[in-house]
C-alpha cells in the first residue's frame, strides 16, 4: 500500500488494466479495511482508495459529501487516463461513492457503482448523538451522556467539543496523552462524516449498481430500504443487483467473503476483463 503525491490517495496496486477500481473510505476515514479485498483483484488492476484528509491535516474540513466527492474525483482524474471507473463504497462510503459515480458520468466518463453494506447505521432517526456515543462506548470504552446536540454544532463548536472530549479521555486514562493529537483528528473526522451523512440528500441517477450486503445485516438493511425513503436506492439507479455475503459488516471484507465480492464485481462489470492499457 503506497501513497502518491496527493497524500490522501492510497495506491493499493498500480496495474495496467484499462479500468480503475476505487474504494471510498468509511465514516472513520481510514482505508486499511480494504487491504485484503483489494488484493483479490490481482496485479493487472489499478486499485486506489482515499483516506480522509482530516486524518492527515487537522486544518482540513469537508463540510459536505458533494465537496468530498469533488475533491476525490479531481485527485483520481490527475492519474493516468482510464476507460472505466468502478467506484466501491463500504458503509458511509456508499454515499460518497454514489456522488462520485454520478459526477464522473456527468463528466462523460464511464463509471459504475458498487455498494458494500451501505449505511449500516440504517436508522437515521437515532440521531448523531446516539451514533457517535455508541462508537465511543464500543471502540474506546467511553460512556458519555448525550447532553450536546451534535448535529447543530458549527465548525468551531465541533472543534471545542472534540478537544474537550479527548482531554476527558486522557484524564480518565482511556487513552495516553501521547496519542491525543491522533484521537482529536480521528474523532473529528468521525463526527464530521456522521453529520455529513445525516445532511446529505441524494440527487441524480446512475446505471447498474451492485449491492453486496453482509448476511448478518441483510434483513435490517433490506427492510429499511423498503420502508424509508432516505435509504431507498431504487430512484437513483436503473438496475440494482443485490447479493448477500457471509459474515458481518467487517468480516465481509476478508477471506472467502472478499473473494466472493470481487468475483461478483467482475461478473457484473465485464469491462474489468478488458485488455491492458
Amino acid at each position: 500500500m503506497n501513497k502518491n503525491n496527493s497524500e490522501h490517495l492510497v495506491i493499493f496496486n498500480d496495474g495496467k488494466n484499462s479500468t480503475a477500481v476505487i474504494f471510498v473510505h468509511p465514516v472513520g476515514g481510514q482505508v486499511h479495511w480494504y487491504r485484503e479485498i483489494s488484493k483479490q483483484f490481482g496485479d493487472d488492476f489499478s486499485v486506489y482508495s482515499f483516506m480522509s484528509d482530516g486524518l492527515l491535516d487537522e486544518s482540513r474540513r469537508f463540510i459536505s459529501i458533494k465537496t468530498m466527492s469533488d475533491h476525490y474525483i479531481k485527485s483520481i482524474l490527475h492519474q493516468r487516463s482510464y476507460k472505466n471507473y468502478i467506484i466501491i463504497g463500504w458503509s458511509f462510503g456508499g454515499e460518497v461513492a454514489f456522488e462520485m459515480t454520478k459526477s464522473l458520468i456527468e463528466k462523460q466518463h464511464k463509471a459504475s457503482l458498487v455498494l458494500l453494506d451501505p449505511q449500516v447505521m440504517v436508522d437515521k432517526t437515532m440521531g448523531i448523538n446516539t451514533c457517535f456515543y455508541e462508537v465511543l462506548k464500543k471502540e474506546y470504552g467511553v460512556s458519555l451522556k448525550g447532553e450536546v446536540a451534535l448535529s447543530g454544532l458549527d465548525e468551531g463548536s465541533i472543534d471545542v467539543f472534540i478537544l474537550e472530549l479527548v482531554e476527558h479521555m486522557v484524564s480518565s486514562k482511556y487513552i495516553k496523552d501521547t496519542y491525543k493529537k491522533y484521537y482529536v483528528m480521528s474523532l473529528r473526522v468521525y463526527l464530521y462524516n456522521l453529520i455529513n451523512m445525516r445532511r446529505y440528500q441524494r440527487e441524480g441517477h446512475v446505471q447498474n449498481v451492485l449491492m453486496a450486503v453482509a448476511e448478518k445485516n441483510a434483513n435490517d438493511i433490506f427492510s429499511f430500504m423498503r420502508q424509508a425513503t432516505l435509504l431507498d436506492w431504487k430512484p437513483y439507479a436503473s438496475l440494482i443487483k443485490k447479493i448477500i455475503i457471509p459474515g458481518d459488516h467487517y468480516s465481509m471484507l476478508q477471506g472467502q467473503s472478499a473473494t466472493q465480492i470481487v468475483s461478483d464485481i467482475v461478473q457484473q462489470f465485464p469491462e474489468l476483463k478488458e485488455k491492458k492499457l
